[in-house]
């Protein structure tokens, strides 16, 4: 896999990840003074275009390979959300980073070297999980006419054998 291909397929991660799944919020006042903001002709005709299709299985897999909890490095997952998914750049990327407990000086060299990394590291995260779910073998459940009087115990012996 390319780097433009786990590139596109992080944005596609970072395109799910920024929709609403859940219930549109709208915001009204009790007093009824509440007003939608007033958009330029260029704004408007920019929002008003449909967004670019989420591949969500995609975006689902990239999720599992770049999740923290499943042992992709939590620095590393951190720089994929706030370039990608949050837009940050420059001292914006820093100070996030710094909220978030990971030491990270101001300087741009060292933030796109940050994210060179965690790109190297998603798309090897990314292959092993391709791999994984190529190689992974399918069980079936043996019928229940073939196995009806027999042990569960009896079975696990007799299918070792």
């Amino acid at each position: 896999m390319t780097d433009s291909a786990t590139i596109d397929r992080i944005i596609n991660f970072a395109r799910w990840a920024r929709t609403p799944r859940g219930a549109v919020a709208t915001c009204y006042s009790a007093e009824g003074r509440y007003r939608p903001e007033r958009l330029r002709e260029g704004e408007e005709a920019e929002r008003r275009t449909a967004p670019h299709p989420v591949d969500v299985r995609d975006a689902l897999a990239v999720w599992r390979a770049i999740n923290p909890t499943r042992g992709f490095p939590v620095r590393w997952y951190l720089a994929i959300s706030a370039r990608f998914i949050l837009g940050l750049h420059g001292w914006q990327f820093a100070g996030y980073m710094r909220r978030h407990r990971v030491p990270v000086s101001r300087s741009d060299a060292e933030h796109d070297r940050l994210i060179a990394q965690a790109l190297a590291a998603a798309r090897v995260a990314l292959e092993r999980q391709t791999v994984a779910c190529a190689t992974q073998q399918r069980y079936t459940v043996p019928s229940v006419e073939q196995d009806a009087g027999a042990h569960p115990l009896e079975r696990v012996a007799a299918s070792d054998q």
